[in-house]
């Protein structure tokens, strides 16, 4: 058995109610989300509730396994709080080993330069180097290769004493040039990053279509519509979309006499008496 719940079945909060953005308040998320100079802000997606439920769908196949292993079953409590102390990571080590209480940065990373958005001609493109390699290869798509040997940059300690300095440079180079033609350099190069899609510019792209990232769907009541697919892929299986979203109630009759057992009587004395949805 598995229980989700907003912050576990035990603590001193086991009681209150609970959303995503509620929890990225309390769990410390929100307060590094966003730019120094403006209010914290959630993540534009909610996380928490994707990532608790793939915590619990990692722990019961977890549990499953351990159970053909000693015949034994398990009772799992996913905490949607604990869920998102982990997805501090590296901040929560940050403050217990130095004392440091982690501050918005913006789409900075702190440990490593550059890692940041920078504007391009006609929109936004992200540029990370981790290491001294990919910082190379990025002078060089530059057509500044003395930008690595300079004693601000020439190693990743120093990159980020003078991150300042590194990213004005970085912005007067990528202001010039359209996103397009931005990542045709930092390709021909190696470097990684990529052009700060919307979401029609992810659905239109390509390699979205090629993934089988976009799947149709007969929606009674609704028609066709576009979903997306599923994001496993495996080599021996099928995974794939089940199917429309049920209706409300869809499955009464089969829970009722599938999983529950009841007999054709007590169905229908069940269903008549509005009891269920």
């Amino acid at each position: 058995m598995c229980s989700i719940s907003g912050y576990g079945q035990y603590g001193p909060l086991a009681a209150q109610p609970a959303y995503d953005a509620v929890i990225q308040a309390m769990s410390g998320l929100m307060s590094t989300t966003g730019y120094p100079e403006t209010p914290p802000l959630r993540a534009g997606t909610l996380i928490v509730d994707i990532c608790s439920a793939m915590y619990a769908a990692f722990g019961i196949c977890a549990a499953l396994f351990a159970r053909e292993r000693t015949g034994e079953g398990e009772y799992l409590d996913v905490s949607m709080f604990d869920v998102a102390i982990q997805l501090l990571e590296a901040k929560f080590v940050d403050y217990t080993v130095t004392g440091n209480i982690p501050q918005r940065t913006g789409n900075r990373y702190p440990y490593v330069t550059p890692f940041d958005t920078f504007p391009s001609a006609d929109g936004h493109i992200f540029i990370i180097c981790v290491g001294d390699h990919p910082f190379q290869c990025l002078c060089e798509a530059m057509e500044q290769p003395e930008l690595s040997k300079d004693d601000r940059f020439s190693n990743f300690i120093v990159r980020n004493q003078n991150e300042p300095a590194l990213k004005q440079l970085i912005e007067e180079w990528t202001r010039k040039h359209s996103t397009e033609t931005l990542m045709q350099k930092l390709m021909a190069k190696g470097v990684p990053g990529a052009p700060v899609n919307n979401v029609k510019q992810v659905i239109d792209h390509p390699h979205t279509k090629a993934r089988g990232m976009i799947v149709d769907i007969d929606q009674p009541g609704a028609g066709i519509i576009q979903i997306f697919g599923p994001a496993l892929k495996a080599m021996n299986s099928l995974v794939q979309i089940r199917g429309a979203a049920p209706g409300l109630g869809a499955d009464n009759r089969l829970i009722l006499e599938k999983v529950l057992g009841k007999g054709p009587r007590e169905i229908e004395s069940i269903i008549a008496s509005g009891v269920m949805g």
